[in-house]
C-alpha cells in the first residue's frame, strides 16, 4: 500500500500515554516523540488506513486501465475511504518520444468501508492506438481515507493500542533487552526455568509485532479493521 509516513504524532500525547499505562522512564523528549510516531505508524499499518482523514496520491498500473477493467470493481490500497478527489487517465502520446498526456476520468464508489471503486471514462476521453503506443499506461488518483474524525483520539481501545505500540517502540529504543523475548520484542511460545515449563497460546504476526502485548493491542483494533477479498473484479 502507499505509505503515509508519520513525522508528528496525530493522536498520542504524554498525558494519553501515561493514562493508558505507558512508561517513559529516562527517555528524552525526542525519544518519546519518536516512539509516538512509530506507534502510530504501526497502528496505521495494522488498520490499513490513516488514523485521521488524509489525502493520498498514487497511481494504478496499466492492468487496471485495460478496457476490460473500466466497468469492473477494484480496491484502493487504504480502507475507510472518505472521498475520491481526482482521477486522471495517463496515455502515451506517440511512439518515439515517450510523451504522455492526461485525460479526465472518474470513479463510482461501490463501498466506502472497503474502498471498492469502479473506474469510468468521460465520453470524450480516449487514447489513440498504434501498436503498443498511444494506449493507456495507468491512471493517477487522489483520494482521502482514514478513520472518522475524532475516533482515534477518543476511542479507549484505539488509545490503549496506540500506547502499547508506542511503549514497545520506546523500550526497543532505550532498553531493547528489557522486552520479554529480548531485543526485537519477539513472541515467546515456550518458556522454562529449571524444572518449570509452559507453552502459551499461539501468537500471530501483526504490524505491531509478534509478542503477546502486540497481539493484545492488535486485538483492540479489531472493530476498525476491514477484511477484504484478495481479488475483486478484473
Amino acid at each position: 500500500m502507499y505509505i503515509v509516513p508519520v513525522f508528528t504524532p496525530n493522536v498520542l500525547t504524554e498525558d494519553i500515554f501515561a493514562t493508558y499505562g505507558g512508561t517513559s522512564g529516562t527517555a528524552s523528549a525526542a525519544q518519546l516523540n519518536a516512539s509516538f510516531c512509530i506507534g502510530e505508524q504501526r497502528v496505521q499499518q495494522e488498520l490499513c488506513t490513516p488514523l485521521v482523514p488524509t489525502q493520498i496520491t498514487g497511481s494504478m498500473g496499466a492492468y487496471k486501465v485495460h478496457l476490460l477493467a473500466y466497468y469492473q470493481p477494484f480496491t484502493l490500497p487504504h480502507v475507510h475511504l472518505r472521498s475520491v478527489d481526482d482521477v486522471r487517465l495517463v496515455c502515451e502520446v506517440g511512439c518515439t518520444d515517450c510523451a504522455v498526456e492526461e485525460h479526465e476520468a472518474c470513479v463510482h464508489i461501490k463501498n466506502y468501508m472497503s474502498s471498492i471503486v469502479e473506474l469510468r471514462l468521460l465520453c470524450t476521453t480516449f487514447c489513440g492506438t498504434c501498436g503498443t503506443c498511444g494506449t493507456p499506461l495507468n491512471f493517477r488518483i487522489e483520494y482521502t481515507a482514514g478513520l472518522d474524525p475524532g475516533v482515534a483520539a477518543t476511542a479507549p481501545a484505539i488509545l490503549h493500542a496506540l500506547t502499547i505500540a508506542a511503549d514497545i517502540s520506546l523500550e526497543q529504543i532505550i532498553d531493547p533487552g528489557a522486552s520479554e523475548g529480548g531485543p526485537g520484542d519477539p513472541g515467546v511460545q515456550k518458556w522454562g526455568s529449571i524444572t518449570y515449563k509452559e507453552e502459551r497460546t499461539k501468537l500471530r504476526h501483526t504490524a505491531l509485532g509478534s509478542s503477546a502485548r502486540a497481539n493484545y493491542a492488535a486485538g483492540l483494533l479489531q472493530p476498525w479493521k476491514v477484511k477484504r477479498a484478495l481479488k475483486v473484479g478484473w
